[in-house]
C-alpha cells in the first residue's frame, strides 16, 4: 500500500512508533519476527511503501500505544514526537478501509 497521500510527518510518526516497539521487542528473547517485522515497518513507512499486513500491524501498535500514552503519565515525551497520535491513526485506519473497500469491489 502507498502511503504518499500522509505528510512526511505523520510516515515519520509511524516510523518512531515502529521503532519504539522494535526496541521494546528486542528487549525480550524470542520474538526475532517480531523485531524483524517492526524494523522493516519503521523504514519502509518513511519511504511510503508497506504491504497490507505490515499496515494493519502497526495500526493495531499505534492504538495500543496510544492508549497507554494517554492513560499512563510515566511515560515522557519532552520532543513532542508521539502528541499526534490521535490525528494519525485515523488516517491510516481511512487508507486500510479504502484498500479493503478496493479489494471488495473486485
Amino acid at each position: 500500500m502507498f502511503l504518499f497521500r500522509l505528510p512526511w510527518k505523520d510516515r515519520k510518526l509511524i516510523s518512531e512508533v515502529a521503532k519504539l516497539y522494535c526496541d521494546m521487542a528486542i528487549n525480550g528473547e524470542g520474538y526475532d519476527d517480531r523485531i524483524r517485522q517492526f524494523w522493516r515497518i519503521s523504514m519502509y513507512a518513511k519511504a511510503g511503501v508497506l504491504s497490507r499486513t505490515d499496515l494493519e500491524t502497526i495500526c493495531t501498535a499505534m492504538e495500543a500505544f496510544h492508549e497507554a500514552y494517554k492513560k499512563d503519565f510515566a511515560f515522557k515525551d519532552p520532543d513532542g514526537t508521539f502528541r499526534n497520535l490521535d490525528v494519525v491513526i485515523p488516517k491510516v485506519k481511512a487508507l486500510l478501509a479504502e484498500k479493503q473497500k478496493a479489494d471488495t469491489a473486485l
